[in-house]
C-alpha cells in the first residue's frame, strides 16, 4: 500500500530521528522507518525545505510532494481581544514555546542579557514539556533579568493564548529545527518581529513566500513598520482558511482513484 499512501509530515517524524542517540534500538527503528520512506507515493508539507532534507537523509526518495500547510492551528486567526499598545510601554519579547531544551531557552537568554540595558520584559511558555527544565530555565532567568522576566506556567484557551500573543512585540525561537510554526504564523499575522535561528528550514520558507523573518545571530530591538505591515498582509492572505481548503482539496480530489482501490 505504500505507494498509494500520504504521509503529512511533522517535524518530530524526520528530525527526532537524527537527533536522538545512535543506540541499536534507533538503528533497528531507522532500518524500518528508511524503507517506508523510500517507497512511500505521496508527501504533504509546505516547507520545501523540510522536504529537500528527507530526500537527502532518505535517498532515493520518489514520493510526489502536495504543497499544503495541512492544520487548521496554522490558518492565521485574529485574537477576540487584541491587546491595544500604548506608547512608551515596555518592549513584550516572548520567548520559546515550551519547557523542552529543544528551545535552547539559555542559549537565548545569554543573548538578551546583552541587551539588559533596554526596557523589556521577557514572557516564557512553560506549561508543558519538562517540568524539571522549566524550573530551571526560570530559575536563571529570575536571576538575571528580576521580575522582568516572567513564567507562563498555565495553560490558556485558544482564545485567551491569542490575546496574550497580541501583547508581545517581538519573538525569539531558539531551536535548532523548524518548530513552533503555527505560534510563528500567528505572531507574523499580527505584527510581531520573529528571530530564529537562520539554519533552520522554516528561515528560508518564510524569507521565501515573502515574509521578513530575522537571524538570531542579528537580534535587536528595532522595528521596521514596513516590513511589518507587509508580512501581516502575506499571512493573512497565504495562511487562510480558503487557501488551506484548495490545498486539501487538491489532495482528497486527486484523479488518479487511488481512493476507490
Amino acid at each position: 500500500v505504500l505507494p498509494k499512501a500520504y504521509w503529512a509530515i511533522w517535524g518530530g517524524d524526520f528530525y527526532g530521528s537524527k537527533l536522538a542517540r545512535r543506540t541499536l534500538r534507533w538503528r533497528f527503528k531507522e532500518l524500518f522507518k528508511r524503507n517506508i520512506i523510500k517507497n512511500i507515493g505521496h508527501i504533504i508539507g509546505d516547507n520545501t525545505k523540510d522536504v529537500e532534507l528527507i530526500r537527502s537523509w532518505y535517498s532515493p526518495v520518489q514520493a510526489e510532494l502536495h504543497r499544503c500547510f495541512m492544520y487548521t492551528s496554522n490558518i492565521f486567526k485574529n485574537p477576540e481581544n487584541p491587546y491595544k499598545r500604548i506608547s512608551g510601554e515596555n518592549i513584550n519579547i516572548l520567548l520559546g514555546n515550551s519547557a523542552d531544551p529543544s528551545n535552547n531557552h539559555f542559549e537565548a537568554l545569554d543573548i538578551l542579557r546583552n541587551h539588559s540595558e533596554s526596557n523589556f520584559s521577557i514572557y516564557s511558555p512553560l506549561s508543558y514539556g519538562i517540568k524539571e527544565y522549566g524550573d530551571a530555565v526560570e530559575k536563571y532567568g529570575k536571576k538575571h533579568f528580576g521580575e522582568r522576566f516572567i513564567a507562563v506556567n498555565k495553560f490558556m484557551e485558544l482564545p485567551d493564548y491569542l490575546d496574550f500573543l497580541s501583547k508581545i512585540d517581538i519573538a525569539i525561537f531558539a531551536h535548532d529545527r523548524q518548530q513552533a510554526f503555527g505560534n510563528i504564523i500567528s505572531l507574523l499575522g499580527l505584527g510581531k518581529k520573529v528571530f530564529v535561528k537562520s539554519n533552520v528550514t522554516s528561515y528560508n520558507y518564510f524569507l521565501g513566500i515573502g515574509i521578513k523573518i530575522f537571524p538570531l545571530h542579528e537580534f535587536n530591538l528595532n522595528t521596521n513598520f514596513q516590513e511589518i505591515e507587509n508580512n501581516k498582509i502575506i499571512v493573512r492572505s497565504y495562511f487562510s482558511d480558503k487557501n488551506l481548503r484548495k490545498s486539501l482539496e487538491l489532495i482528497f480530489e486527486k484523479p488518479s482513484g487511488i481512493f476507490n482501490e
